[in-house]
């Protein structure tokens, strides 16, 4: 493929434009042609050459020439004002010529424009010049002169800028050269110039300066000594076969005269002003640190000089980057071309120069390439995550973002259409296509649950793995639930969870998905149940997972879920090991709180989704590190992580929420609380039932009362029944501390109700050894204005505690974005009372409220009783009751 260069040509007629001519490197100075080659379209849209085509679709506009067609040699209008912005984005692509030869543009220094004058009385004689910092120059010897608000001239083979303060006008009146007024003429110039005041003017001169000779105008020539391009020497080519070593001061005095000594010491005073430093030595003259090496020598060939490895073969940028990419299964083979000039090398010769730090790529006899550090900063990346598989580059799907970044920086980028709708969806999740829920899902999902079955239904497509971290509350559970609905279970799908979650994740696949059988596996017999009854879904906790970890890493599950996956944070533990073994097509991680102490934790998590996708822990720490001082760690870790993430905050989806969600959360108790309540239930059994069946209800309402505050006591806590107990742990205290957690990591807020300012203590202690700051009200606060005020607008106080009977009323708590119910009542009035507490007028978002329910106790049978008898259930509940609406079979109902 030609490379195409813009070529400076000339000013237009009228001096409104600056014209320029696209050509092909190589080919002779620029000549006008109404009829020469067309110029590709992929050369036109590349940038900065697409900002040349957009002023000359611009001028042919106004010309109302609607022409699209760009050909070699013709003539590109671009406006006065903007050729200096377009020539200082066109310099470093080495793109931009002068009338077909190299050109070397100085944007830094300024250059003053001197009028020196000679005035006889009835003559003036104006002789205006350019005064650079080692030669004055005359305007006649220029090539092109251009006014404008900064004003440029180029003269050989160097374009320089006037000073910025200089206006126009005083160039646009002696571009033309030297002049002799007369007259009228003459004495309007005097009165011009009788106040001029720099720096807006030119300078005077009253004596004519001394305008040196044009010389011969060298190109300069550095020279590597070694194969790091550390140490240099200067050479200048004077073309006709001079090509000489720059002198030294020394050696001043024996200079050749054509040798135009200022702008050879221009040339080294440029090459001193960047990284390289005068270190003579046995073997070259100047020497560059090792680090500056590749940006030096970029910025040098961007300026139009010639440079020379140690074995004298030319050294070349600006490479044409050209990738396809096809997809191959789970992976994405990558092919392509790179050509610098005529020479074409494959990318995998790219590729593995950049994996290996090289800063110079052979391109055989006579010529090496130049890696620039935009080369290693876009391609680093991706060639970490290349492979070489039979001489073919392979990428394995999840490491796309990689390849993204690649994108842009190419020249030439292409993929097929698979790959195609991949990037769309991947990209901001827009092209994800509508999952349909299967036919047995009994249920609705809100809008945005549908976008993440439709995430995750993509996901299982694309044979991806990802974190679904929305809030809490916003429903994952039912959006995997839908997704399983979804999917050909003919192997088990595992899900693991906090064991306190087990019945609850159980309870609501049955509800919602009841045509899929499922197992507990938990407690005795649980390998030969899985063995033998073939569920379609499977649940199991932590615990059990790190315990059976030998005998569940050899089944094969058709996906495996973890629910409050920031438990394997911690990748050195066995419990993420246990997680890691596991064997399963997808894989889904569920976390309201992904990140808890810092993105080292995502490592742990993305192990278990994808291990190759973040690296290994030491590079993916070195990267973490790096990341505090530059960005780009940061970013490059963001775009490989993006597409994996699904992460809703409640006020992002508020529009889809209703004013209260209200939840029941089902716990099954642990051994010992188990134990505790099941002997207090068998005396109940034993004593109090055979009273009432003798005595009726009547005579025994009291213990009967007594009896059921008992059992309510122990399923939140066994301290509250016996001070002896009190060492067994509680599956309401393990659920609501892991809910705390969360809520404190988001940042949110909420109020903790209970009936017993005894199990608010206990929760006190908890929230005491985390150091989490916390409100409280009972009914022996006297000042209930100050725990509000601090709840309300303390942002460092996330919790309040609360008794029933002291938050009952005219209470307005509209700082909570979530209230928990540990003890739940039977009043719906009470009840709905507690969560409006939270949901008052001035509130914009939703209130989301959590019933906490153990399984097998009294509270599930008021739940289920509570359905049918409402006043019954609240005579037991409420003091000074009889209780009377009671049956013998509703108590043995209660007590069984």
């Amino acid at each position: 493929m030609s490379i195409y260069l813009c070529s400076l040509e000339k000013l237009s007629s009228d001096g409104e434009m600056v014209i320029f001519r696209m050509i092909r490197k190589g080919s002779p100075s620029s000549v006008k042609s109404t009829l020469g080659p067309k110029i590709p379209q992929t050369v036109l849209t590349q940038a900065p050459v697409s900002s040349l085509v957009h002023y000359e679709k611009q001028y042919r506009r106004q010309k109302q020439n609607f022409s699209s067609d760009f050909r070699e040699g013709d003539d590109l209008h671009v406006p006065v004002e903007d050729a200096l912005d377009l020539i200082k984005k066109l310099a470093p692509s080495s793109k931009l010529s002068f009338r077909g030869k190299p050109l070397v543009c100085d944007l830094f220094g300024q250059v003053d424009l001197l009028y020196q004058i000679d005035d006889s009385g009835e003559e003036l004689y104006l002789h205006p010049y350019f005064r650079t910092r080692k030669e004055d120059l005359s305007l006649d010897i220029c090539d092109l002169i251009v006014a404008a608000d900064v004003s440029w001239f180029v003269k050989g083979i160097s374009l320089r800028l006037l000073n910025k303060e200089l206006h126009p006008k005083w160039l646009r009146k002696v571009q033309d050269g030297e002049q002799i007024l007369e007259g009228e003429e003459r004495l309007q110039f005097l009165r011009l110039i009788e106040d001029l005041e720099a720096p807006w003017g030119p300078i005077l001169e009253i004596e004519k300066a001394k305008i040196e000779e044009k010389k011969a105008e060298p190109l300069p020539v550095l020279c590597l000594k070694d194969h790091y391009g550390a140490f240099a020497d200067l050479w200048m080519d004077y073309g006709s076969e001079r090509f000489v070593p720059f002198f030294s001061n020394r050696e001043a005095g024996k200079l050749e005269e054509w040798r135009n000594k200022e702008l050879e010491l221009q040339w080294e005073q440029d090459l001193l002003e960047s990284s390289f430093i005068r270190k003579d030595t046995e073997n070259a003259q100047y020497f560059c640190p090792m680090d500056q090496v590749s940006n030096s020598l970029s910025f040098f060939l961007e300026m139009g000089w010639k440079i020379k490895d140690q074995k004298d073969r030319e050294l070349l940028s600006g490479a044409l980057l050209n990738i396809d990419c096809k997809s191959d299964g789970d992976r994405i083979l990558v092919e392509g071309k790179v050509k610098w000039g005529e020479t074409e090398l494959e990318v995998k010769d790219l590729v593995d120069a950049v994996k290996k730090g090289d800063t110079f790529l052979s391109l055989g006899p006579q010529k090496v390439a130049l890696l620039h550090a935009k080369d290693f900063e876009h391609l680093g990346s991706l060639a970490k995550d290349l492979e070489l598989v039979s001489e073919q580059l392979v990428l394995n799907r999840s490491r796309w973002g990689a390849l993204e970044h690649v994108s842009d920086y190419a020249d030439h980028f292409t993929v097929d259409a698979d790959i195609s709708a991949m990037r769309r969806a991947l990209g901001d999740f827009a092209g994800i296509k509508h999952a349909e829920i299967g036919a047995d899902f009994k249920g609705a999902l809100r809008p945005y649950q549908q976008e993440g079955l439709n995430w995750l239904s993509f996901l299982a497509a694309y044979r991806f793995h990802g974190i679904l971290a929305d809030d809490m509350g916003l429903g994952k559970t039912i959006q995997v639930l839908a997704l399983l609905s979804t999917l050909d279970l003919e192997k088990p799908a595992l899900i693991v969870v906090p064991s306190s979650l087990l019945f609850n994740w159980s309870s609501e696949c049955k509800t919602f998905v009841p045509r899929l059988n499922t197992l507990i596996y938990h407690g005795k017999g649980r390998k030969e149940a899985l063995d033998q009854e073939a569920p379609h879904v499977c649940f199991t906790s932590y615990g059990t997972l790190r315990q059976d970890r030998e005998h569940l890493s050899q089944k094969e599950f058709s996906a495996i879920i973890l629910d409050e996956a920031q438990v394997i944070k911690n990748p050195d533990s066995q419990v993420a090991q246990a997680a890691c073994s596991l064997r399963g097509d997808l894989r889904i991680c569920l976390s309201g709180t992904p990140v808890e102490n810092s993105l080292e934790d995502l490592w742990s998590q993305f192990r278990f989704l994808m291990p190759d996708l973040l690296g290994d822990r030491t590079s993916f720490r070195a990267d973490l590190q790096a990341a505090l001082s530059d960005q780009r760690f940061y970013q490059n870790i963001k775009k490989k992580i993006h597409p994996f993430i699904l992460r809703r905050k409640k006020e992002d989806v508020a529009r889809d929420l209703p004013e209260k969600i209200e939840q029941n959360l089902f716990l099954t108790m642990e051994s010992e609380q188990r134990e505790v309540y099941d002997r207090f239930l068998s005396s109940l059994k034993q004593g109090l039932l055979k009273k009432v069946s003798l005595d009726g209800l009547k005579k025994h309402r009291m213990e009967i009362f007594e009896a059921i505050l008992r059992l309510r006591q122990i399923a939140c806590h066994t301290a509250l029944f016996d001070q002896e107990e009190g060492s067994f742990s509680s599956i309401k205290v393990k659920a609501l501390v892991q809910d705390l957690e969360t809520i404190v990591q988001e940042g949110k807020k909420v109020l903790v109700y209970s009936q017993f300012t005894s199990f608010l203590a206990i929760i006190k202690k908890e929230c005491s050894e985390r150091e989490w700051n916390y409100a409280y009200l009972d009914g022996s606060v006297k000042n209930r204005e100050e725990p509000v005020r601090s709840f309300q607008e303390d942002p460092e106080v996330p919790i309040f505690l609360m008794s029933l009977k002291a938050g009952a009323l005219g209470l307005n708590l509209t700082a909570a974005d979530y209230v928990f119910l540990l003890d739940p009542w039977w009043n719906e009035a009470v009840e709905a009372q507690a969560i409006d507490r939270a949901h008052r007028i001035g509130r914009s978002s939703s209130v989301i409220a959590k019933r906490y329910l153990v399984r097998d106790s009294i509270e599930e049978r008021m739940m289920e009783l509570k359905k049918s008898k409402q006043a019954m259930v609240e005579g037991i509940l409420s003091e000074g009751v009889s209780g009377q609406n009671l049956s013998i079979d509703d108590l043995g109902f209660l007590l069984s």
